[in-house]
C-alpha cells in the first residue's frame, strides 16, 4: 500500500532509512546480550562499570541516530518528492 503513494525515489529512500534503522536496533540490542552474557560473571565492582559502559554506548547509539535523522530530514524530505508514483496494479 506504501507503494502506491510513493514516487520510485521516495519508495527507495524509505527503504534504505528502514535498513539503517533497523541495523541501528540490531546494535542496540547487542548491548543487551552483551550485558546479559558478562554481568553474571562479574564482581561486584565490575557489575556496576559494565552497566555503566552498556548504558553509555545505548543511550549514545540512541542519541547519534536521532541526530543524523534530525540532520538528514531536509535533504530526505527533498528526495520523498522526486519522481512520479509507481502505478497501481488493475484489479483481476
Amino acid at each position: 500500500m506504501l507503494s502506491n503513494g510513493l514516487g520510485a525515489a521516495s519508495y527507495g529512500v524509505f527503504a534504505l532509512a528502514r535498513r539503517l534503522q533497523a541495523l541501528l536496533l540490531s546494535v542496540a540490542d547487542g548491548f543487551g546480550a552483551g550485558l546479559s552474557r558478562f554481568l553474571p560473571t562479574a564482581g561486584p565492582g565490575e557489575r556496576d562499570a559494565i552497566v555503566s559502559v552498556a548504558a553509555v554506548l545505548t543511550v549514545g547509539t540512541a542519541t547519534l541516530s536521532a541526530a543524523a535523522l534530525f540532520l538528514a530530514a531536509p535533504t530526505v524530505a527533498d528526495v520523498a518528492d522526486e519522481g512520479p508514483p509507481f502505478g497501481l496494479l488493475p484489479l483481476l
